[in-house]
């Protein structure tokens, strides 16, 4: 993301503009985690309805589905490829 910067030598100044900004990215980090407790949540509740059914856990069909879906998502909101696919990856795994 900072690619091309020239490193600055690091400043003891307060920077008081930056305050705003780390206060919106915490309450943003907090959604993040309440929107994936939901989803493994959701996720939970699809393991044991597939367990009552006797369906496969893993759906690969599924699955490529989901990740071309997110893929073109994140293509969309400027975000990289490698890092959607590792972050969705990390986020099944868990699942």
């Amino acid at each position: 993301m900072l690619d091309g910067m020239a490193p600055l030598e690091a400043s003891t100044v307060p920077a008081p503009q930056l305050e705003p900004l780390r206060r919106q990215i915490d309450e943003i980090d907090h959604e993040m985690l309440a929107l994936l407790a939901r989803r493994m949540e959701m996720s939970r509740q699809i393991a044991f309805i597939k367990r009552d059914l006797r369906m496969p856990v893993y759906q690969s069909g599924r699955w490529a589905d989901v990740v071309a879906d997110r893929l073109g998502q994140a293509a969309e909101l400027g975000l990289d490829a490698d890092f959607t696919r590792a972050l969705l990856e990390k986020i099944h795994a868990e699942s």
